[in-house]
């Protein structure tokens, strides 16, 4: 089973000491948008537990992509807060836009054949969004 590696950034919690400003996540957001490989998931709990999520899913890498996230936001002040891999079934719920808290989902990935094995139709160009279909349960993971 094929493995993609995330990495999960603070979360944006007003009132929580330590966590990152909405500014901060913004403009995290916008450069890693242009950083080649990724697919940027941004993810809503603020119902659950009041605060915004987002990770950044390394679908491409020639060894450099994580130095890069990494690198990128330290430049826009935004801690990281977990780094591991995920199976492709996490990839596939993100790109059918059920995803559980799914606000959406922006992909740098040139790479159709590693999106495609996912069984979905994908755009013709790079730089596309999925966006989420609202809210959805838990699925015991």
């Amino acid at each position: 089973m094929e493995r993609y590696p995330y990495v999960e950034f603070v979360c944006v919690n007003p009132g929580v000491p330590g966590s990152t400003p909405p500014e901060s996540a913004a403009d995290l957001y916008e450069r890693l948008k242009s950083i080649p490989g990724l697919m940027i998931l941004r993810q809503d709990f603020s119902e659950e537990a009041g605060h915004l999520a987002m990770l950044a899913y390394v679908l491409e890498d020639d060894g450099s992509v994580l130095r890069i996230v990494e690198e990128a936001a330290r430049l826009s002040g935004v801690g990281i807060d977990l780094a591991r891999d995920v199976g492709g079934d996490t990839i596939r719920w993100i790109l059918d836009g059920t995803e559980d808290n799914m606000i959406d989902a922006y992909v740098t990935s040139e790479r159709r054949h590693v999106l495609g094995r996912h069984g979905l139709p994908l755009p013709e160009d790079t730089g596309w969004t999925v966006s989420g279909v609202g809210t959805t349960p838990p699925r015991g993971r």
